[in-house]
Parts: structure tokens; C-alpha cells; sequence
């Protein structure tokens, strides 16, 4: 199982938004299971 995470303290740098395609894109390549833990206090990726 591979792990990878994206952290940075710094707001609006786009981590949201990197998460989400990147996550779509190995769903269309069929690698799987992607799991996705959103520790977000805005939780922005849950209501994806």
C-alpha cells in the first residue's frame, strides 16, 4: 500500500484542489482503493 500526503500550514495554496484531481485521475486508471482522509477543519474535500 502506498501512503501520500499533502500537508502545508499555509492556506489557499490549492491542496484541496490537487487532492480531488489527483484522486479522480487514479480512479480512471484503476488504481485502487483510493482513500481520502480530509482533516480540514473547512472539510472543503468531504462535500466534493
Amino acid at each position: 500500500m502506498n501512503t501520500i500526503v499533502i500537508a502545508s500550514q499555509k492556506g489557499g495554496s490549492s491542496k484541496t484542489t490537487l487532492v480531488a484531481h489527483f484522486t479522480v485521475t487514479t480512479e480512471q486508471k484503476n488504481i485502487s482503493p483510493t482513500v481520502l482522509i480530509d482533516m480540514d477543519p473547512q472539510s472543503s474535500l468531504s462535500s466534493w
